[in-house]
């Protein structure tokens, strides 16, 4: 059977990337067990990795690398490195599909010619008369050039000298860090996809909004009142929506289970698409899916 290939930014040290692989490659298999899965990843070792930490079988998975890091793929030998472009248009030209995404792939800051990576997959599956479907593709206008450890650097430093304990955790494994949040009464969530696993594990989260993506989540899922953009954070402001999020925990925890049932039904739909689309004959016609 041909093979699905799932072409995103894997490998590249993004736990919330990590967990949107993952999901692709569990509702793939859901639905074809034997189906064959090529992952086009910026750093194939990082891939591998995540792999052989979460458990997941190699059985019809192949990792490409993307040519993230360069024209010579790390970690290979003189020419092998250079074979990359050849094998990802192999894989394109005997694919079943090409799905592009999910994720913010477009963004003003960090990636400002992620379109041009992203748009000659897209292109070479047009060619090669593939079908592809941009799945989950958005823009968002970052307001801070700081990154989690740049950011995390700062807080320790603030808090240095005083009675304040400030704890840094590595978590083993996505599983870890999911049996960690749900142990938690309530959670503050700053990252987009620490607040879905909040939610996931039926926690009650204040989300601190750096991108209007969980600002929306948030909203749409009726817990607007608990979330604040990053732009107006204050003291008064977050131990008001704090302290609100706290006296009405168990209403919210009553919300989580339903906003769980609809976010599933949800995705599945993405898969559900996925494994309707036919063959070559659908060739130059791509599927967006929100």
């Amino acid at each position: 059977m041909k093979s699905i290939i799932l072409f995103g930014t894997w490998g590249e040290d993004n736990t919330g990337d990590d967990i949107l692989l993952l999901s692709q490659i569990e509702g793939i298999r859901a639905r074809c067990l034997d189906c064959g899965i090529a992952i086009f990843s910026g750093v194939p070792v990082h891939t591998k990795k995540l792999l052989d930490r979460e458990l997941i079988s190699y059985d019809h998975i192949e990792i490409v690398y993307t040519g993230r890091l360069g024209i010579r793929e790390p970690g290979q030998s003189f020419p092998h490195s250079l074979g990359w472009f050849a094998r990802n248009l192999r894989e394109i030209s005997r694919g079943r599909l090409l799905v592009i995404g999910p994720g913010n792939q477009l963004q003003d800051v960090t990636m400002r010619f992620r379109v041009v990576f992203f748009l000659s997959r897209a292109v070479a599956a047009w060619i090669l008369r593939t079908p592809y479907a941009f799945v989950g593709i958005g823009y968002y206008q970052l307001t801070s050039r700081w990154n989690d450890r740049v950011a995390l650097e700062r807080i320790r430093d603030r808090f240095q000298g005083t009675d304040v304990p400030v704890e840094t955790v590595e978590f083993r494994s996505l599983d870890e860090l999911r049996r960690s949040i749900s142990l938690c009464d309530a959670f503050i969530g700053v990252r987009y996809h620490s607040v879905l696993l909040s939610v996931q594990g039926e926690v009650p989260v204040m989300g601190i909004s750096y991108a209007h993506k969980t600002q929306r989540f948030m909203q749409e899922n009726g817990l607007g009142d608990y979330v604040i953009r990053v732009e107006d954070v204050t003291s008064e402001r977050l131990r008001e929506i704090w302290e609100r999020l706290w006296r009405n925990r168990d209403e919210v925890r009553e919300m989580l289970p339903g906003i769980n049932e609809h976010e599933t039904a949800l995705a599945r739909k993405h898969f559900d698409l996925i494994f309707r689309i036919p063959g070559k004959e659908n060739a130059g016609r791509s599927l967006a899916c929100e």
